[in-house]
């Protein structure tokens, strides 16, 4: 697959790409684990991972269960994964379904570093610091890394990589089918893909021939899920313009910028004078780093990409701060610094690291090819330090509990119907719930 994606130059060492995006890949794999390795060595369920869709596919089974929306939207690739796990013995099918979830995490983070992006940063150096320091300096929290219910976060960056990935005009149309079931499956996972309906509107005007089918299938998955979300979709949105506006800048300084470069204890830290100052000073120097690309650039055709980085970057969070309703939580000091759901930034942090990079490699790009990557690692390296290690989870002694689910699944087999149980898990207080009436 990677071979088709690789500039024409580059046919004759296309082996050699592969193997060291696999290794890299791998890397990345190890980077995620090790920052928080209980997700592997003593893996558990987290939330909505075993009380959803480990418990539907017990009960109901795939096709009754991937259907069913849940908060409001389709999740195809969770339903898939603790399918595919459903195969192993019980007492293994957290272990697996974290890993399946890390790989594709990895995978996710690790995707820039393909040679076919080498047309918007050119350093290989450069844009493998950008991948690393996506996995392990933007904050995780304790719901992100390795659940299976928010690996929609990590596919909404591989997603956005495969729209704006070039193949060769030569390739095949095998590939194209496998990138299309791949984007039609993130699509059905990750509502907040729908952001990417601009880039595909465009690229069905633009592509020639049978290439228009991708981003058409990929725009259909993305109404079908849009259609989802308006039917069962609860949540009333904010739209007061001046508190989105206020929360999306507080929220967007705070979460997507000042956290990967300070780390997230300059949070817990921060009076509200000392908080309202750093904004400010990111402000600034946002804003002459803006001017800075603006004259670089102008109007030609690379200046598309950090642009397009910030219409994701805001998109996202007025989807978080409005659909969700988390607006209000931005309008006061406590709020600002207690706030835990860091899923709803790992977009918006993603793209301020890769506009940091593709900045730094337009300026230092005519004084010297590494320092931009040495400049970029030294911007990251605070935050990384301080954001790297995710707290474990409460160990609920998963091994003990699959010993009762497979009890339970001999009782219900031979004398149904069997008795309820109820199984802990994380966060402390969920449970999972098997019996007749679930």
């Amino acid at each position: 697959m990677l071979n088709q994606l690789l500039p024409e130059t580059a046919i004759p060492s296309y082996k050699k790409h592969i193997v060291s995006s696999v290794a890299f890949t791998v890397a990345v794999f190890v980077v995620l684990w090790l920052r928080r390795p209980d997700c592997l060595l003593n893996a558990q369920f987290w939330a909505e991972d075993g009380t959803v869709f480990f418990q539907q596919q017990i009960m109901r089974g795939l096709w009754q269960s991937w259907p069913q929306s849940y908060s409001g939207y389709i999740h195809t690739f969770p339903r898939l994964i603790v399918w595919l796990n459903t195969f192993v013995p019980v007492r293994w099918a957290p272990f697996g379904i974290n890993a399946t979830t890390l790989a594709l995490e990895a995978v996710s983070c690790g995707a820039f570093f393909w040679p076919c992006y080498r047309k918007i940063i050119a350093s290989d150096s450069l844009r493998a610091a950008c991948c690393l320091s996506i996995s392990a300096t933007i904050i995780v929290g304790a719901e992100l890394l390795g659940t299976v219910c928010n690996l929609q976060w990590y596919l909404c960056i591989l997603s956005l990589l495969l729209i704006v990935a070039t193949t060769r005009d030569n390739a095949t149309k095998w590939l194209e089918g496998l990138l299309t079931l791949l984007q039609v499956l993130i699509a059905l996972t990750a509502p907040a893909t729908l952001l990417y309906l601009p880039f595909l509107l465009w690229q069905l005007k633009t592509k020639p021939g049978w290439l228009k089918v991708r981003p058409a299938i990929h725009i259909a998955a993305l109404l079908l899920q849009g259609l989802v979300m308006h039917r069962y979709g609860d949540t009333k949105p904010i739209l007061r313009f001046n508190t989105l506006f206020l929360a999306t800048f507080i929220s967007g300084i705070t979460r997507c910028v000042l956290s990967p470069l300070l780390g997230n204890t300059f949070l817990t830290e921060s009076s509200s004078i000392s908080l309202f100052t750093k904004m400010l000073a990111a402000l600034v120097i946002g804003l002459i780093l803006a001017t800075l690309l603006a004259l670089r650039f102008g109007l030609q055709p690379l200046a598309k990409w950090p642009w397009g980085a910030a219409y994701i970057a805001i998109g996202t969070l007025l989807a978080a701060l409005a659909g969700r309703a988390y607006a209000k939580e931005f309008l006061h000091l406590d709020g600002i610094v207690f706030f835990t759901a860091e899923r709803y930034f790992f977009v918006g942090a993603s793209m301020f690291i890769f506009v940091v990079a593709f900045a730094l490699e337009s300026v230092c790009r005519r004084i010297h090819s590494q320092l931009a990557t040495v400049l970029f690692v030294c911007m990251f390296a605070f935050g990384t330090v301080k954001n790297y290690e995710s707290k474990p989870f409460a160990d609920f002694h998963w091994k003990d509990s699959a010993v009762k689910i497979d009890a339970w699944e001999k009782e219900r087999r031979d004398h149904p119907p069997a008795p309820a149980i109820s199984l802990p898990i994380n966060p402390p207080g969920w449970t999972i719930s098997l019996g007749p009436n679930q």
